[in-house]
């Protein structure tokens, strides 16, 4: 799981806790990773996708590369 607690959009840290938490009454093992300051809109590694006026992200430019590199390296870490 991947949350940002600025997030605009929606509580994604409280989603992703709440998923853990069901996940774990089914012995399933879940990771989740978080940054306070990031947004809705999360930046992986080279990724430059520009903020969308349609709707508020929260977080920072800063903050969402931060939490993008951080969920890329639980993803190949996943993935490995």
């Amino acid at each position: 799981m991947i949350a940002g607690g600025s997030d605009a959009l929606w509580p994604s840290d409280l989603f992703a806790n709440e998923i853990v938490r069901r996940r774990r009454e089914y012995g399933m093992d879940t990771e989740v990773v978080y940054d306070p300051d990031g947004g809705h809109r999360i930046l992986l590694p080279g990724e430059s996708t520009p903020r969308s006026s349609l709707h508020a992200h929260g977080g920072c430019d800063e903050a969402d590369m931060r939490l993008g590199f951080a969920a890329w390296s639980a993803i190949v870490k996943t993935l490995k």
